[in-house]
């Protein structure tokens, strides 16, 4: 029973971490960058989405190698966004209900162009209750035989 749990409770906490980043992402815009010998890997959330990104070449040829988070306030911006929790993706990329790739053409800021892919919160939320639904359903407890098993008898001849 114990090991039942500890199971659903990993789903169920999944569950509320995409919760928790769908509330975020209304709000505020946050960023975890990740720089090597001038490529990086990003990943963020921003109006119900969860974005990742890469490319080459990033910034100038001096950047600093490591990880970077940004954790922005809506409210703190310059065109001060609203709160949007619907999944609306940035304006220059057409999204489909949250979902979008796009890939930037080379700048002088990126020389080997960027690709961005996005899925929305709503998303993860259904994939992962699904989820949590197997998983309860699959470790419930096992049901109890019948109370009064009807044993055949065989016919004398």
């Amino acid at each position: 029973m114990k090991r039942r749990w500890i199971i659903r409770s990993f789903f169920i906490g999944l569950l509320l971490l995409c919760v928790g980043g769908w509330v975020y992402s209304g709000t505020h815009t946050g960023e975890i960058n990740y720089v090597r010998n001038g490529c990086f890997v990003q990943c963020g959330t921003e109006s119900g989405v969860v974005y990742v990104g890469s490319g080459g070449k990033r910034g100038a040829p001096g950047i600093a190698n490591g990880c970077f988070f940004a954790s922005i306030s809506n409210a703190s911006r310059d065109d001060a966004l609203p709160a949007r929790f619907w999944p609306l993706g940035p304006s220059q990329i057409p999204s489909f209900l949250g979902f979008f790739y796009a890939r930037a053409a080379p700048t002088s800021f990126s020389v080997g162009g960027v690709d961005y892919a996005s899925v929305p919160y709503w998303f993860l939320i259904l994939l992962v209750s699904f989820a949590l639904f197997v998983v309860w359903w699959k470790t419930r407890k096992s049901k109890p035989g019948r109370a009064f098993p009807v044993e055949m008898t065989a016919k004398k001849a």
